[in-house]
């Protein structure tokens, strides 16, 4: 993945981050939220800039953060009411936390948009629809 491209998920995450701290942080005073996120990958480097640069604290909110290993392991304590927000969750975990009664919110974009498929310099594939009938490895 190129600098470039990284840059740009990263100005995504934050300011998806930032948006949902400012809507957050519109009380008064200070609210202590538990935050679930993957510690592994770029929603623990987007909580290291936000702890880095004390983002939370300037907009009067305070988190309580809670890393995770895995995706599953997070959604699976989100889905259980373990934290407030769930940082990388997905769909499909938003819709089971409603079917269980959960009133939660979902906040849009997700990281998923920072999915590429990366293939050598000299392959012969250019876009995706060259790779149509060929075996994908996520």
């Amino acid at each position: 993945m190129n600098l470039f491209k990284i840059k740009t998920i990263l100005v995504v995450v934050m300011v998806s981050l930032i948006g949902s701290i400012l809507f957050i942080g519109c009380s008064k005073k200070p609210q202590k939220i538990s935050l679930g996120y993957v510690s592994t990958g770029l929603t623990g480097l987007a909580v290291q800039v936000m702890q880095d640069l004390k983002i939370p604290e300037k907009h009067g909110v305070q988190f309580e953060y809670h890393g995770f290993l895995d995706p599953s392991s997070l959604n699976d304590a989100f889905v259980m009411g373990k934290f407030n927000v769930n940082l990388a969750a997905g769909v499909n975990v938003i819709a089971l936390a409603r079917s269980k009664g959960y009133k939660v919110q979902y906040f849009f974009p997700t990281l998923i948009n920072s999915v590429s498929l990366l293939v050598k310099k000299d392959s012969p594939y250019n876009n995706l629809s060259d790779l149509k009938g060929k075996k994908v490895g996520w």
